[in-house]
């Protein structure tokens, strides 16, 4: 067969053709009702249409032969105005099977239309024979499910038997039970749908309304719902296409039926075949960026929801929010709601601001030595569309606390994409792009769901000058930087200010006070650039990448007060030692009423130390805690590490002073004993530092011992 435009019928009835299969490398049919009903919606609406089209009257005084050529033109004017197109479908052939096509992208549509039209059929008897003459050759079905003989063995006993008994009844049918796979349940879930909708007195009605019957619109679903046929030819290249052109599997409702639906809408052939070609594109695109996906279906369709519910939240709209339960017992947000708030220009919009940032970022990171964040960044976005597990509910109530993660992905992609799209109306640089980008990758990290005011932040940065105020304290610090140093250095602040804020300690400022840089640097008054490198250095140096664990570091910050977190359970004293995210910003528990945060006066002193951490700790050991000054409970931990080093955190970071029925601690009898764990008393990972260090050891160690004990440590 050639590649081309068919008809439903003409696709049929093709001399070539004596059986259309889909094929086991393929999918089940997966789509429901209201994927089902989006389609036949769509192409009611274009047989509506076509019912009340207007033919242009000519001069009755024609000549025979100028009335055809009038009539034809006609008809021709109608079809172009009224026919339906369902997108594209790909097939390929092989000589072994002669006149068998098996498809490779489309089975969903074309199945659903074949069920549209058995259904019609089976309700108007005078429809049967039509059928059997188009569906039928030599008393062989032309359309075949071969994804398991379980739905092959369904259809050729479903369709004949519709067929023949108007009174149907499947249900008792033994072979009705035999298998019911998924494609056998949802073949005959859909039909029982298309059953109760035709049966409908809305249905009838709208029917009568317009003088037409079921007749008539059978008429039309075979001969002007039309499609894109192309044959690829031979069965290698046809599997291979299978395998690319699959980007439109799995969940194919979302974004096909909106396709099928915005496409109806054009007036014009050459629009559609535009908006057509595009839409293909854009599929495209979302296949190369599927993740781990099969296909794209899951990225492509929850982007629609995403911009969709951007483009309620511009206009103002708040009328369609999903509480969860909503949400859940949809299935998603549903196409209709989808389809009142999109149109094809503004799809268009959206898809080109995503490739925007994925057609220039490499050229944005050439222009720094040092900027991974922008593929993480891209990388992060990419599995908010993709990801199957974690859907988000884009219709969510952003006025809503309890929406939390819905906010935190609306408040890091829908002001990138307003952006892009109010600034592309002029001229949109590069680099204003990108920097807009990860002040947004900032505010998902720190977990920021401040959504309501968007519109409001986007036109402030689409006007973005010397004095323009952020909601975030920070950024003002930082863009009153950029904007006061000398313009040739801008890059390299930004590029050091990215490197520290991309520590996994300072990037995520969650519940932290949502900072990533200004508990490490005062940015007023503005840093040299080499402050600030030194300051990335050393930062690095106590945090190596490639380390899970700092206990050298811990036992350090001991010296400069109490920096634990004090966490569950509660019934006593357990100290997180190692949140490292809280203590770089002094936000442990034990030190939130203490004007003088040990991190911060530590980190200072480093600055100003000449020499690795190992140095800095050897130096702080020179003076001695004795056991009657340590009072507080770091204290006593400070006692224990002078003795034990790094063994003090041998099974974990907590330590533990223990529960009431636990006796008192060998060293300290005014307090419990006092454990080492790895969070909590389950399993073998916990230790009773008294037992690390016996009595008649310390009693032996003076002050003047101490510097060669240390000397004999490893320390990490």
């Amino acid at each position: 067969m050639k590649t081309g435009k068919y008809t439903i019928k003409d696709f049929f009835v093709n001399r070539y053709l004596k059986q259309v299969i889909v094929p086991e490398i393929q999918r089940d049919y997966v789509w429901q009702e209201e994927q089902l009903m989006g389609l036949l919606n769509s192409l009611l609406a274009d047989f509506f249409k076509f019912s009340t089209y207007e033919t242009i009257n000519f001069d009755s005084a024609l000549r025979p032969e100028d009335r055809e050529l009038a009539e034809s033109f006609n008809s021709y004017r109608k079809r172009l105005t009224c026919a339906s197109n369902i997108g594209f479908i790909y097939a390929y052939n092989d000589e072994e099977f002669a006149g068998r096509y098996f498809l490779i992208d489309g089975q969903q549509r074309i199945t659903s239309a074949f069920l549209i039209l058995l259904t019609l059929a089976h309700r108007n008897p005078g429809l049967t024979e039509r059928f059997r003459s188009t569906y039928f050759e030599e008393g062989t079905l032309k359309f075949d499910y071969k994804v398991r003989d379980a739905s092959h063995d369904f259809l050729f006993k479903l369709v004949p038997y519709l067929l023949d008994t108007p009174e149907e009844k499947v249900d008792e049918q033994m072979w009705m039970y035999s298998n019911p796979d998924a494609t056998v349940q949802n073949l005959f879930n859909n039909f029982r749908s298309l059953q109760r909708f035709f049966s409908s007195p809305s249905f009838q009605q709208s029917l009568l309304k317009r003088n037409v019957t079921e007749e008539a619109l059978y008429g039309y679903l075979e001969e002007y719902t039309e499609f894109y046929y192309f044959d690829t030819n031979i069965s290698e290249q046809g599997e291979d296409l299978y395998i690319y052109m699959n980007a439109r599997g799995e969940q194919v409702q979302s974004n096909e039926n909106v396709k099928a639906d915005l496409l109806s809408r054009l007036s014009t052939l050459e629009e559609k075949n535009e908006y057509g070609k595009k839409w293909e594109s854009w599929q495209d695109f979302f296949w190369q960026h599927r993740g781990t996906n099969k296909n794209a279906d899951a990225g492509f369709n929850e982007f629609l929801a995403c911009i969709a519910g951007l483009t309620n939240l511009a206009s103002g709209n708040t009328s369609g929010f999903y509480s969860p339960d909503e949400y859940k017992a949809n299935g998603g947000i549903k196409t209709s709601q989808i389809l009142s708030a999109l149109d094809l220009a503004t799809i268009e919009k959206y898809v080109e601001c995503l490739m925007f940032l994925q057609e220039n970022k490499d050229t944005f990171k050439s222009r720094y030595t040092n900027c991974g964040w922008v593929d993480t960044c891209l990388d992060t976005m990419w599995n908010i569309f993709n990801s199957s597990k974690e859907k988000t509910n884009w219709y969510a109530d952003y006025n809503n606390d309890n929406r939390g993660t819905e906010r935190n992905r609306m408040a890091f992609i829908w002001p990138v994409l307003r952006f892009i799209v109010r600034r592309s109306e002029v001229v949109l640089p590069i680099n204003e792009a990108f920097r807009v980008l990860r002040i947004h990758y900032l505010h998902f990290t720190n977990y920021d769901r401040s959504v309501a005011q968007i519109e409001k932040e986007v036109e402030d940065l689409c006007n973005l000058g010397p004095f323009v105020a952020f909601g975030n304290a920070e950024e003002n610090l930082k863009h009153a930087l950029y904007t006061s140093v000398d313009p040739s250095l801008v890059k390299q602040y930004e590029e050091l200010i990215w490197e520290i804020e991309d520590h996994k300690f300072n990037l995520n400022g969650r519940d932290v006070g949502g900072i990533n840089i200004s508990h490490l640097v005062d940015l007023n008054p503005v840093p040299s650039l080499a402050d600030l490198q030194k300051v990335r250095n050393r930062f690095y140096e106590l945090f190596p990448l490639d380390k899970q664990r700092y206990k050298t570091l811990q036992n350090a910050l001991l010296y400069y007060g109490p920096y634990q977190h004090r966490e569950n359970p509660g019934y006593y004293f357990n100290y997180n030692f190692g949140d490292w995210r809280r203590t770089i910003r002094g936000k442990g528990s034990e030190e939130s009423n203490r004007p003088e945060k040990a991190f911060k006066g530590f980190f200072a002193d480093f600055l100003r130390f000449e020499g690795t951490l190992n140095d800095f700790l050897r130096t702080m050991r020179a003076t001695v805690l004795r056991k009657e000054d340590a009072q507080e409970h770091y204290q006593k931990v400070l006692w224990y590490s002078q003795y034990l080093e790094n063994r003090t955190w041998s099974k974990g970071d907590y330590i533990a002073f223990s529960n009431d029925w636990d006796g008192q601690d060998m060293h300290f009898p005014d307090c419990r004993i006092i454990y080492n764990t790895r969070g909590d008393f389950r399993g073998y990972f916990n230790c009773k530092l008294q037992d690390l260090l016996p009595v008649d050891t310390t009693e032996q160690v003076t002050a003047l011992e101490l510097p060669a004990l240390l000397d004999s440590n490893t320390l990490d």
